[in-house]
């Protein structure tokens, strides 16, 4: 949508050179891992990548989020394996929460979307799991100044968060 002019900014992931569409990193986001409130998982400090080799994982939606798919996917192979994928895809992030306190599968999702009913919890990955990159994108042809405005609010709020360092802040 931004190359086409829909959009003005975004924020996602923008893997390799998009023509015409400017692209910086403001915060480096943890990856967890979402289980139901009894899996065993619940109760680890750091859950290993690899003990996700025989979990059933469930992946976004291919169109809303493939550069976040593809992200968890490269993730688990540097881990030695290929995911176990949950059959088909939910719309929505509630739809996924609600699949996960069902049992029915675990979800990787980066710490920012924290907040969850209390029949699940949220858990980091193993330091060693690279984080995830937020991008702010806009399109660099004539940029309002609206769209400006919100590239320099990320800048200033990915340093008075520490959203690019090593801790993230709360």
């Amino acid at each position: 949508m931004l190359a086409d002019g829909r959009l003005d900014v975004g924020v996602g992931r923008l893997q390799g050179g998009a023509t015409g569409i400017a692209a910086e990193v403001f915060r480096m986001d943890p990856l967890g891992v979402l289980v139901p409130s009894d899996h065993p998982y619940a109760y680890l400090p750091h859950v290993p990548i690899s003990s996700l080799r025989g979990e059933t994982l469930l992946l976004s939606d291919e169109e809303q989020a493939p550069e976040f798919n593809a992200f968890v996917a490269e993730v688990c192979r540097s881990a030695g394996f290929f995911p176990t994928l949950f059959p088909g895809s939910v719309q929505t992030l509630r739809a996924a929460v609600d699949l996960v306190a069902q049992g029915r599968c675990v979800l990787c999702t980066p710490a920012s979307t924290d907040g969850w009913p209390s029949d699940v919890v949220w858990r980091p990955l193993d330091s060693q799991v690279p984080r995830y990159p937020w991008s702010i994108l806009w399109r660099t042809a004539d940029p309002s100044r609206q769209t400006l405005d919100v590239v320099a609010t990320a800048r200033r709020l990915a340093v008075d968060q520490g959203w690019r360092g090593t801790e993230i802040a709360s």
